[in-house]
């Protein structure tokens, strides 16, 4: 029985050891200032598999009731293949930020033809970029009510970190 246990172990780790991790991801919500604004600062750093460098798409924390300004990404210490694409769409399955014309299972099983002009489209590998919501064309705050779905696509670097910044305006607090 002794001769078992290790044996055991082993073959319940071996498939973390062959497959490696999938990807991750850590959430955040601050409120930005002091006065009562209502303005918050969503933050998402995000770990690429470790094996395949695609990311899982992930679900928001919280309902983001309000209005979507801006958007920061950020690439980590251990980059993502440059003009790597966000899609962050909402519980209608609209592009918040525009359509950056990357895969989402939401898109393709509408049978959507993509736009290609999302303001999270083709972000640097290497420097810090701001994005405004892009709507019909249009530069513009963006309404959203409940949660919210992240894509991250055209990215090949295992392990590859990119940190997202949304400030929105929340109506519920």
């Amino acid at each position: 029985m002794k001769r078992l246990i290790p044996i055991i172990m082993l073959l319940l780790l071996l498939p973390a050891i062959v497959f490696g991790g999938n990807s991750s991801e850590t959430q955040t919500m601050v409120p930005v200032g002091t006065r009562g604004a209502g303005l918050w600062m969503w933050t998402i750093t995000m770990t690429a598999s470790d094996n395949s460098g695609a990311y899982s798409p992930f679900e928001s924390d919280w309902d983001m009731d309000g209005l979507f300004l801006m958007a920061i990404t950020n690439p980590g210490s251990h980059s993502p293949t440059d003009n790597y694409d966000i899609n962050v769409l909402d519980v209608e399955n609209s592009y918040v930020f525009g359509d950056t014309g990357a895969f989402s299972t939401a898109t393709e099983t509408a049978g959507y033809t993509p736009t290609y002009d999302g303001s999270l489209a083709n972000r640097d590998r290497v420097t810090s970029e701001r994005a405004i919501p892009l709507q019909n064309g249009n530069y513009t705050a963006v309404p959203v009510n409940g949660k919210v779905t992240v894509y991250i696509n055209n990215n090949s670097v295992n392990s590859a970190v990119i940190k997202l910044d949304i400030f929105h305006i929340r109506t519920k607090q």
